[in-house]
């Protein structure tokens, strides 16, 4: 009978400590010759650089602190982890071991046994206690401190992407790039949450498992000895099991789950792309209705679900193989320390704690070594959501190295400038030439012509956005008004003073262009940020109110007035050249009424690549 414990727990805290000081260190030097080494020779690696190296590398202050700060508790956090099970091992070991003591002494009548066996198992009690008690403090720790580490993250990338996609209106000339970025909403929303859940789960538990696979393999190095297996000697045989068994494991998983990276891709752009339509069909629910298109809009509604579910089924097949497979394995792997150390607990070797242990023991390092076979799917969507959201930041990237000219600022007295001015459609197919005209400040001119001419794109143009021209487009900060108007989700004094901050409009001001503009039923204070059931005439005019507020210097309007009606039309422009006399417009439109409100009109001819000659100048 051994009533010996199996550790020196008095000094256990020494030992910890010890453990999670050179484990750290470890971990640190380790961790960064494997992510120099991904990066530099993986996709993943790469993809995760692009991704996330400014999160990490170039905060700078209290950020880079509190970055810094998380991740290295979160790293003790998951050695703490380990070392909690390697002792509940031998706390496990010194309970079963007592119990068994006890029930020999009660056998043979052995007293002496009988109280130290009892002794012993009180003891074990208090320290499972004491490593319980230190594992859900660990455990509450950890969890906060991911919960903080995770909601920084995620702010930041998502700040940074919003900011990526529109900055540079990337955002608009994306549509340029040769293979569009689609679904950048998605990849900014879902996307992003995922790809840092699943870090966690991928790069914390790859940790974890690395960390176990040295701590209980160097256990179970200590408690097995050379076995005969099918009559062949086989030293250390618990590790030499569990290294063969995971090795064919994992070829048989990979061989199993390597299409699931592909086909998670595809589901994730398929989903992207049946909720861009979802989306579109709210929009452009008035619409549908009046053409009673609703048979029209479901048919193809569920012709895009089509291949979300057929892109979820293949990904649900591979997931179940994956599965299954799995559990297999983790079922079988039950028995197998039992089955190797049986004839040496049958010949008095070990005690029945020490086999216990050692099925313990090998449970956690097969799980460590299976971690990465078990997380195979978490793998192929993390991958899939890092080469999604790589994509977005290099199509922001090339969207913006597109070759558009930066418009200059015109000679003084001058508001837009065309000289020579060229465009091109993206084929490459001629739109307009040679066009050559100045807009002085106070001056408006109207550009007229079929539809389908270039009178938009000439506008964009202007405005920096089309990036098939040559020659010169100066303006001096265009104020664009398109005929569709563009109303943030806001309270009406944010729509006001729009891109800028409410507090630049003050309240009389405010109120003053909604009456001009005949919208002073208006509430300045109501409570409504989607202002989509204005009708598009009285959108027009809110337009026209935040333009008088922001008196630029430089109108380019596209059919800005085509949804109100002559009256209003006239009272509009009539506005804009009475209260801000000094600005340089240019309109374009169909409407003949328009040309009373213009000095001048250029007329665009339909001929590819040709206009008028000539300015017609009003009197």
């Amino acid at each position: 009978m051994d009533t010996a414990m199996s550790r020196n727990w008095g000094h256990e805290w020494i030992s910890t400590l010890e453990y999670l000081g050179i484990g750290f260190l470890a971990v640190v030097v380790v961790g960064a010759v494997i992510a120099a080494t991904l990066v530099a020779t993986s996709d993943l690696g790469r993809h995760f650089w692009v991704v996330n190296h400014r999160f990490f590398l170039r905060q700078r202050g209290r950020d880079a602190i509190a970055v810094w700060a998380s991740m290295v508790g979160l790293t003790l956090f998951l050695l703490g982890s380990v070392r909690v099970d390697y002792l509940l091992t031998y706390q496990g070991n010194d309970l079963i071991t007592a119990c068994t003591d006890v029930a020999e002494a009660i056998k043979g009548h052995d007293v002496a046994g009988l109280h130290a066996g009892e002794s012993m198992f009180w003891e074990s009690i208090k320290i499972f206690a004491i490593i319980v008690t230190f594992h859900v403090l660990r455990l509450s720790a950890a969890s906060y401190v991911w919960y903080r580490f995770e909601c920084r993250w995620r702010s930041w990338l998502t700040d940074y992407l919003v900011g990526d996609w529109l900055g540079g209106a990337a955002a608009y000339r994306m549509r340029f790039l040769r293979d569009p970025v689609d679904n950048p909403d998605q990849r900014v929303d879902i996307d992003v949450t995922d790809m840092v859940e699943n870090s966690q789960t991928l790069i914390g538990g790859a940790v974890n498992a690395v960390v176990s696979a040295i701590v209980f393999g160097q256990l179970l190095w200590d408690l097995c000895a050379s076995v005969p297996i099918f009559g062949v000697a086989v030293p250390r045989a618990l590790i030499a099991v569990a290294i063969a068994y995971y090795i064919v494991s994992t070829i048989v998983t990979f061989l199993i789950g390597r299409r699931m990276i592909r086909w998670n891709f595809r589901y994730q752009r398929s989903t992207g792309r049946f909720r861009a339509r979802l989306v579109h069909a709210r929009t452009a629910a008035e619409e549908i209705a009046l053409f009673r298109g609703a048979f029209t809009e479901k048919q193809t509604l569920t012709g895009v679900f089509t291949s979300v579910i057929r892109a979820f089924w293949r990904v649900s097949i591979l997931r179940v193989a994956v599965q299954s497979w799995g559990l297999a394995i983790d079922q079988a792997a039950v028995l197998l320390p039992y089955l190797i150390q049986a004839s040496r607990f049958f010949h008095g070797q070990i005690s029945f704690g020490t086999l216990t242990q050692s099925a313990n023991s090998f449970t956690s390092f097969q799980t460590a070594l299976s971690f990465f076979q078990d997380n195979y799917p978490t793998y192929a969507e993390y991958r899939a959501q890092l080469i999604r959201l790589r994509g977005l930041i290099v199509g922001d990237r090339e969207a913006r190295e597109l070759d558009i000219p930066v418009a200059g600022e015109p000679p003084t007295g001058v508001g837009v400038r065309l000289a020579g001015a060229g465009i091109d459609k993206p084929d490459g197919t001629p739109l307009l030439r040679d066009v050559t005209v100045d807009v002085r400040s106070g001056e408006a001119l109207l550009i007229r012509g079929p539809s389908g001419v270039g009178k938009s794109t000439l506008l964009r143009a202007l405005s920096g956005l089309w990036p098939y021209t040559h020659g010169t487009f100066d303006a001096v900060d265009p104020y664009v008004v398109t005929q569709t108007p563009y109303l943030p989700f806001a309270s009406l004094q944010e729509v006001l003073a729009y891109p800028n901050a409410a507090e630049t409009v003050s309240d009389g001001a405010a109120r003053q262009v909604l009456s001009i503009v005949g919208l002073d039923t208006l509430d300045l204070y109501a409570d409504i940020t989607d202002w989509g059931f204005l009708s598009p005439g009285e959108q027009q005019r809110l337009v026209f109110a935040r333009m008088l507020l922001a008196r630029p210097a430089v109108i380019l309007l596209d059919e800005a007035t085509s949804a109100v009606d002559l009256a209003t039309e006239a009272r509009l422009y009539g506005l804009l050249r009475d209260r801000l006399p000094g600005s340089a417009i240019v309109s374009v439109g169909h409407r003949e009424s328009l040309t009373g409100f213009h000095d001048r009109v250029l007329d665009l001819s339909p001929a590819p690549g040709r206009f008028s000659a000539s300015v017609e100048v009003l009197e």
